[in-house]
């Protein structure tokens, strides 16, 4: 939501909040004084793969996948999402989640737990990660670095592709 917000305002504000409402949920919301929705497009706007084409939108484009990625995990936590927009004026993004935190705080892992046994996975094998956010990229690179696996990367599908043709690489 806050990408969305950033790609599709060029000037203004953008404003995050984050909080328990009286009812115990967690409400998020991220509002913005962009280019703004349509209201015809404000029930599909969640839907995979639906772009807005106008010539007011940012032309870094994007795949149509943000907010229904957001919107999937907010429907696995039973809760619920829903947009709020004028066009020329700007968005509100609002979804609440039920407050499943307890009194209870358990200790967090130590940065070095592992998760997965390196032990079981080959040594003589490639990972090549596809992924066009640096943080990420360089949190899984991290990740796998520790391993015997030799770790490759690369920020979109094609130079992906590409990357596999000159490599060689099985994929499986």
């Amino acid at each position: 939501m806050v990408n969305n917000a950033l790609k599709f305002t060029n000037s203004g504000k953008i404003e995050v909040s984050c909080g328990i409402d009286e009812f115990n949920f967690i409400r998020c919301q991220v509002s913005d004084t962009g280019i703004g929705i349509p209201e015809n497009l404000h029930k599909r706007i969640f839907d995979r793969f639906l772009q807005i084409n106008n010539s007011n939108t940012n032309p870094q484009g994007g795949t149509g996948l943000g907010l229904a990625i957001v919107k999937g995990l907010v429907d696995l936590l039973k809760g619920e999402i829903w947009v709020s927009s004028t066009p020329g004026i700007g968005s509100i993004f609002t979804f609440t989640v039920k407050n499943n935190i307890t009194s209870e705080v358990k200790p967090v892992k130590e940065k070095h737990d592992v998760v997965f046994s390196s032990d079981k996975l080959p040594p003589d094998k490639s990972v090549l990660i596809v992924e066009d956010d640096i943080y990420s990229a360089a949190y899984l690179m991290e990740l796998l670095g520790e391993t015997k696996l030799s770790v490759h990367h690369v920020a979109f599908g094609s130079e992906a592709l590409s990357f596999i043709r000159k490599q060689k690489l099985t994929l499986f």
